[in-house]
């Protein structure tokens, strides 16, 4: 196996330009990948990570079959507010009592030994990268702690990233409400029994006055509680026909 220094340097370096450069988590995720191999000379590992719903799951892996996956995923030794988390080493998954329950999906894949190696965001646990070794031992403390620094580096790449990506979503969303509203706006003035509409709206119902006489319906049964939904037809006055008609909840 791979132990130098400046083996573990260069792995480092290459990493830290490839996450620079990456504009997805994916790119982030094949970039950890080909950082363990080269770094550590493992053939087969993964990252999962926590999703909203607490569970954590697979989101990119090497040499794992479907099955595999399947049948472990879930499986994690930390939540996400563990104090402290540190890597864990099996070194024979046969002899350890927590993963008996695994050995028959162990020696199906080919799986002597493991690690677990804990993905940090601001004290929190965010998912974590598995080892794993077709022989009993695993890797060694330089290597355990090479992984800890990919660990570190890829948990605030895909942090970052993410954050990134919800801040586009909401400047979409908002983008999408500025949009909407230039479709007009209008307000109902139920003791009065007037309408009034912005000019967009106005126009939009092919009348230049912003304000109408409305008549309300019955209460629809599908307001939201403590709301009340109705038909509401506009009349620009007393004597004119509807010029539209909209549904209020």
């Amino acid at each position: 196996m791979l132990t130098t220094t400046s083996t573990h340097s260069g792995t480092c370096l290459a990493l830290t330009k490839a996450i620079s450069k990456s504009r997805t988590v994916q790119e982030i995720y094949a970039a950890a990948l080909e950082a363990l191999r080269s770094g550590l000379g493992v053939e087969r590992s993964s990252i999962l990570l926590f999703d909203p719903d607490g569970v954590m799951r697979f989101k990119a892996y090497r040499g794992l079959s479907d099955t595999y996956r399947r049948a472990v995923e879930g499986h994690t030794p930390w939540r996400p507010d563990s104090p402290d988390p540190q890597p864990i080493v099996i070194a024979d998954v046969g002899q350890d009592a927590s993963l008996i329950s695994y050995v028959p999906i162990f020696e199906a894949e080919g799986i002597a030994a493991l690690a677990f190696i804990p993905l940090i965001s601001l004290d929190r646990v965010v998912g974590k990268f598995m080892l794993y070794y077709a022989v009993p031992g695993g890797p060694t403390g330089e290597e355990l702690e090479l992984a800890s620094v990919i660990a570190a580096q890829v948990a605030f790449a895909v942090e970052r990233t993410r954050t990134e990506d919800q801040a586009r979503r909401s400047e979409e969303r908002l983008r999408f409400a500025l949009d909407a509203a230039s479709m007009g706006t209008w307000v109902r003035l139920w003791p009065a029994h007037r309408f009034r509409a912005s000019a967009v709206s106005a126009s939009t119902h092919i009348h230049r006055h912003s304000a109408w006489r409305c008549r309300r319906s019955a209460p629809s049964q599908r307001a939201a509680p403590g709301r009340t939904a109705g038909r509401i037809s506009l009349r620009p006055s007393a004597a004119s026909p509807p010029v539209g008609t909209l549904l209020a909840y």
